[in-house]
């Protein structure tokens, strides 16, 4: 693919965020919350253009521990995911390569999320479905932040592994 210069959506500078942090609500079908009467998001984004992209397949020379990414073609024996099993397998699959990958003592996979290229209109879904099926993902963005790490720690890792790998002489990645 040749680098191509696109217009992207970002997050909108809004005084609102001085005061009130941005957030999505992802909430479960048994909560019962209709999204046409209570609001889950204070997102605003704005579209910028002419930003360059380049396809980083291009560029072998890119390196994790330089600049936070690398590209590898990794074959899986998953190809479509019909079934909870599917969504598994996956998730054992890919511990067991960043595993290898990174020399790893442990690796955990926290969260899956399926995507298609298309816009979904429905007012409720269930966030804990192994199946669910998600539209693109809004503007660019960053899933995980200095701060919110933390958290993803504590609520995702065990606590008797907390209490081994948050030690010295550990270092704990999270990969998105």
């Amino acid at each position: 693919m040749p680098d191509v210069h696109s217009a992207l959506d970002f997050l909108a500078k809004l005084p609102l965020y001085e005061t009130e942090k941005p957030y999505l609500y992802l909430p479960s079908s048994d909560e019962g919350l209709d999204p046409n009467v209570t609001k889950l998001d204070n997102l605003k984004f704005e579209n910028h253009s002419g930003i360059l992209i380049r396809d980083m397949r291009l560029h072998p020379e890119l390196r994790f521990d330089e600049c936070g990414f690398d590209f590898h073609n990794l074959p899986s024996h998953y190809k479509r995911f019909d079934s909870a099993g599917d969504i598994e397998g996956y998730r054992v699959e890919t511990e067991k390569l960043l595993k290898e990958r990174f020399h790893a003592e442990k690796v955990m996979v926290y969260e899956i999320r399926l995507r298609r290229n298309e816009i979904f209109a429905r007012t409720e879904f269930d966030v804990y479905d192994p199946l669910l099926v998600e539209g693109p993902a809004k503007g660019a963005h960053n899933d995980v932040t200095l701060h919110s790490a933390a958290g993803i720690v504590e609520r995702y890792l065990p606590q008797e592994d907390r209490a081994k790998y948050l030690q010295e002489g550990y270092r704990v990645r999270i990969l998105k």
